[in-house]
């Protein structure tokens, strides 16, 4: 079975959970979500699917030639002040 970040998300949403969640945090994934690379990003189409139903989502990525930190990238996610 295959499938995108985006389609967990609507898995989860409409078939697994009896609720929506209070927030979606797609990744800490490898590599830069930025510029046109977005376009591509299936970190931030998972987010961007969870908006389109109404739950706020943020893509969280990282950016390392040799060893990614994902976990100050997680770190940092987890201070951020959800609003």
């Amino acid at each position: 079975m295959e499938g995108s970040p985006a389609d967990c998300v609507i898995l989860a949403c409409l078939r697994i959970l009896k609720r929506p969640p209070a927030l979606v945090i797609s990744g800490v994934n490898r590599g830069l979500n930025l510029g046109d690379d977005i376009n591509y990003s299936g970190t931030v189409s998972a987010a961007f699917e969870a908006a389109l139903q109404g739950i706020p989502a943020i893509a969280v990525s990282t950016f390392a030639m040799e060893k990614p930190d994902f976990v100050s990238a997680a770190q940092v996610t987890a201070v951020l002040p959800c609003v």
